[in-house]
């Protein structure tokens, strides 16, 4: 896990302009809860940091996890709106002075942060409070997962703030003085099409960990064994944007996705629709109602079975084999740790909705047994169940006459006429 300091990092050479337009386009159109530009109208939003050919020219390339890094840029950002209502938010970067650090700072003139407050602002929220009940929005990864991520990639991630007037985060990144050189040489060339670079964390390469691999290939026969014409419905419920964006990435081309972005909107998705959705990812840290309040109201008030509906919890509650361990117990199908790869959460997706489809044929197989065992010998069943064409010993002609025996229409269409 990232808290644990176990995670391992993508090595992608990454193109941080391209990475700051895209994050910036997407912070510009995001909506809260309630339907709510993010972005008050009253702020101006200033990109300073230029993307294509020439920003590549100007900043130099840095080695790391795409994906993971832009989740952080998106964090700081979504933050900074939050606590922003008038003013200017601006995003710039730069080569420092010492040419090994490329810095990306996020100015805005919100209501910045207090003294005693700067010194805890990245320590995980489980230090304030261990309930999973957040009285306030989620804010992502969290400050101190996006520290961690930071420091993971041999970086820093500081804030300058003054209460009123507003803060100042700056995210230093390790750059070699090779790509510094090159990037300053005025007859550089293009870039090597053999080597493309990682731009949009939200478009992740495919993950080279032999995790993602194996949970890739599970994906893969999984998918291939669904129904190209069936539209499987998943219930994504968590409280932050960006999650919700990477969720519907990652998985809408082949689910239809619906989102909840609490608690009560989840369990009002359950009220106001008369079938089930296939799948629910539920967070676990939400404010008012938190997932684990909300699985107990599907499995007990409910009385929803695991095996009628799947739930994958998502959560970066520590420790992670605790968090695991209540989750299941609670009623859940699997867990999926914070930040997660959108491979492996594909996957998990995958056979759940297969092992869910599999229980169906299952199911439907013992009450078609059933009924046959009521209206037939058990020999003649034993033989149909086999395949064998011939069901009986013998081939007296019979007439039969039933009256509306649910099920005996598909039997009957397998058995030849002559018998």
């Amino acid at each position: 896990t990232i808290a644990g300091g176990k995670e391992k990092l993508r090595e992608d050479p990454v193109d941080i302009p391209s990475i700051i337009s895209e994050v910036c386009t997407l912070v510009e159109n995001a909506t809260d809860k309630s339907n709510r530009p993010i972005l008050n109208p009253r702020v101006q939003f200033h990109n300073n940091v230029e993307s294509g050919r020439k920003a590549q020219r100007r900043l130099p390339i840095i080695e790391g996890d795409a994906y993971k890094i832009t989740q952080v840029f998106y964090n700081l950002l979504t933050n900074a709106c939050k606590f922003c209502t008038s003013g200017s938010i601006i995003v710039d970067a730069s080569v420092s002075s010492s040419k090994d650090m490329l810095e990306v700072s996020i100015t805005d003139t919100g209501i910045g942060i207090s003294p005693e407050n700067v010194k805890r602002i990245f320590e995980p929220f489980e230090q304030e409070s261990n309930s999973s009940k957040r009285s306030f929005g989620g804010i992502g990864l969290g400050l101190a997962i996006s520290k961690e991520v930071v420091q993971l990639h041999g970086g820093t991630i500081s804030v300058q703030s003054t209460p009123g007037k507003g803060s100042k985060f700056i995210v230093s990144l390790p750059v070699t003085a090779e790509a510094v050189e090159l990037a300053l040489a005025l007859g550089e060339e293009e870039h090597d099409d053999s080597q493309p670079m990682a731009t949009s964390g939200f478009a992740r390469p495919r993950s080279s960990s032999t995790l993602a691999r194996r949970e890739s290939d599970l994906s893969s026969k999984a998918v291939s064994r669904l129904d190209d014409d069936e539209t499987i419905v998943i219930l994504s419920v968590d409280d932050d944007i960006v999650n919700q964006e990477v969720i519907k990435t990652a998985l809408s081309d082949r689910y239809e996705i619906h989102v909840a972005m609490n608690g009560f909107d989840a369990l009002e998705f359950f009220s106001t629709r008369s079938k089930l959705p296939d799948l629910v990812l539920l967070d676990v840290m939400m404010p008012g109602m938190d997932g684990f309040d909300v699985l107990r109201t599907i499995r007990d008030e409910k009385n929803i079975l695991p095996t009628t509906l799947p739930v994958i919890m998502l959560s970066a509650m520590e420790p992670v084999d605790k968090a695991v361990l209540r989750s299941l117990k609670s009623g859940a199908n699997d867990y999926v740790s914070k930040p997660f790869d959108p491979d492996i959460l594909k996957a998990r997706v995958n056979t759940a909705v297969e092992i869910k489809r599999l229980r169906q044929i299952e199911n439907e197989s013992f009450h078609h047994s059933r009924l046959l065992h009521d209206i037939l010998p058990t020999h003649i069943v034993e033989r149909l169940v086999l395949g064998e064409k011939c069901i009986s010993e013998r081939h007296d002609s019979v007439c039969m006459l039933f009256a509306d025996i649910v099920g005996w229409t598909t039997m009957s269409e397998s058995v030849p006429t002559h018998q």
